[in-house]
């Protein structure tokens, strides 16, 4: 007797699990402590200063949050090795969230297949976010993208089911709850990664929108934004105003690279204040020097084809080069003075030259909607592992005394130091996903394509939108544009501050650069296959 064929259901399970045994597997293979880079110290420093000291602090302009997940996860298991592991299994659950999302967006009730449609296309939604090797490597790193990307998943959610209650009479406590959840959710957001600070705005006009859309008075207005108003600022930002006051370097990072990534709209205006005769010595000095060495970074552009395609100069080398020491060594013990100057040079300049920042603007938002720019996903399906290891041992060895103090800081210091040198070619220095060279380049070829099709599909969802007034009564028209303009505020809050050519910018915001593609796709199918009813729409249970 032949046996029973499994149910869809049954067969969606099983897809389901295959997908997340191979990320647990692949995550599996990299070893037990967790990596660090450069700017570690900012993150791993709070921490190893409250098991030295006994007092937690404020490093580098880093935002607590994060140093302190660090620190609560040290303090309670007195180990390294669980960080990654923690945060591995935070970010599975991340991908889990996202394919929830997936699932909770209603649908039409026709096509009758449209649903099977969106059920293995959450399979491909969740394989794409667990296989990326650069969440793996943010995982695996003390970095707040660890924390950052399942809280990215968390907003979809909460967008997603906040839009599902959207109409309904007798949900109101339930929507006021999403509504407020929405909000908190953008704003801890912020404050693990700066870099979505318009998210912000975007969650409040996304809050608004839906709200008013139901046509709700003051009373249901007000209170989710009083709610999460009062809870971001008695949370979140008077703890962290109180830590960043004995922070010598609160403020002067957001200053500083505000100045220098645009000092070239403000380089003709520090020209005329040489001329300025009552300028004082110390100041004409100053400019001076950061003048010099920025005509010389000016030549050594034209020559280096890795600077920043977007600019004229590379502010990297501005930065952490001798401009930045001039610039620090002026200002030594004056924080505040630091900043005014930073700040003003960098206002003088917008003001200024305001289209040529527009410009600049511009051609970094390019780096991700641009088709023969992009590089929405990091394609690069391996580890290099000599390069991360040699890396992490250069970082750690810059802390080696505060982290000989405390036997748990020791211990990871000891673990580090004490990996074997791994030849450069290995081959190419490359392990690849689940340790097949083919594997990986299939995979990469299609988050290539994936990537290039991220321009023409939000192109079509914003034809669709405009051309097809009725499409607009679809919820998921409402999911995709939230997603789309969410994505649009964190890219243009790196675009307008730093510069999109840093990938880990774009690549951070891969929770929601996934489901905005994958939700504007379903829109447009919906649009093409089926007319709108605001009745017939997939209730689906729980």
């Amino acid at each position: 007797m032949p046996g029973r064929v499994p149910s869809q259901r049954t067969q969606w399970w099983v897809a389901v699990a295959c997908v997340v045994s191979l990320a647990v597997l692949e995550r599996a293979r990299l070893p037990a402590v967790p990596f660090v880079d450069a700017d570690f110290w900012g993150y791993l420093g709070p921490a190893v200063h409250a098991l030295n000291e006994g007092e937690f602090t404020h490093i580098a302009s880093r935002q607590f949050p994060y140093p302190l997940f660090v620190y609560g996860v040290l303090r309670l298991f007195d180990s390294f090795s669980v960080i990654p592991w923690l945060q591995h299994g935070i970010g599975l659950l991340g991908g889990g969230v996202l394919l929830l999302a997936w699932m909770r967006i209603p649908i039409p009730e026709s096509p009758t297949w449209l649903p099977r449609v969106r059920a293995g296309a959450g399979i491909f939604l969740l394989a794409a976010h667990l296989f990326l090797m650069r969440n793996i490597h943010f995982e695996h790193l003390i970095r707040p993208e660890a924390m950052s990307l399942p809280l990215g998943a968390v907003l979809v959610l909460v967008s997603v089911e906040l839009i599902r209650v959207r109409t309904d009479p007798e949900r109101r406590l339930r929507r006021l709850g999403l509504a407020t959840a929405t909000l908190v959710t953008a704003s801890l957001l912020y404050f693990l990664r700066p870099q979505t600070a318009l998210v912000i705005p975007a969650a409040c006009a996304f809050v608004f929108a839906v709200l008013v859309s139901y046509r709700a008075t003051a009373r249901e207005l007000v209170p989710p934004f009083l709610v999460a108003a009062l809870l971001v600022t008695f949370t979140l930002w008077l703890p962290e105003r109180e830590l960043a006051r004995d922070d010598p370097m609160s403020g002067k990072f957001l200053s500083r690279v505000l100045m220098f990534w645009h000092f070239d709209l403000a380089a003709d205006l520090l020209e005329d204040d040489l001329e300025r005769p009552e300028i004082e010595e110390p100041d004409a000095a100053l400019i001076r020097d950061l003048l010099t060495a920025y005509r010389a970074e000016l030549k050594r552009h034209r020559a280096d084809e890795r600077s920043y395609p977007s600019e004229t100069f590379n502010p990297d080398r501005l930065y952490y080069g001798n401009a930045g020491r001039i610039l620090q060594d002026r200002y030594a013990d004056d924080r505040e003075g630091l900043i005014a100057f930073c700040m003003e040079t960098f206002k003088r300049g917008l003001i200024e030259h305001p289209l040529g920042y527009a410009h600049k603007v511009w051609r970094n938002l390019g780096r991700f909607y641009v088709v023969q720019d992009s590089r929405i996903y990091d394609r690069r399906m391996y580890h290099r592992m000599p390069a991360v290891l040699g890396g992490a041992k250069k970082s750690v060895t810059t802390a080696k005394e505060a982290l000989s103090k405390h036997p748990t800081n020791r211990a990871y210091y000891e673990a580090i130091m004490a990996f074997p040198e791994l030849p450069a070619q290995q081959p190419d220095g490359r392990v690849w996903f689940m340790g097949f060279r083919p594997v990986g380049e299939i995979l990469s070829n299609g988050y290539r394509l994936f990537g290039n099709l991220n321009f023409p599909i939000q192109l079509a969802l914003l034809v669709v939108i405009c051309g097809l007034p009725r499409s607009r009564q679809h919820p998921i028209c409402w999911i995709a544009v939230a997603l789309s303009i969410y994505v649009l505020s964190a890219n243009l809050t790196a675009a307008s501050v730093h510069s999109l050519y840093t990938v880990r910018y774009i690549h951070a915001n891969v929770s929601l650069v996934l489901f905005a593609q994958f939700a504007a796709m379903l829109f447009l199918l919906v649009s093409a296959t089926h007319r709108p009813s605001s009745e017939e729409v997939d209730e689906l249970p729980g």
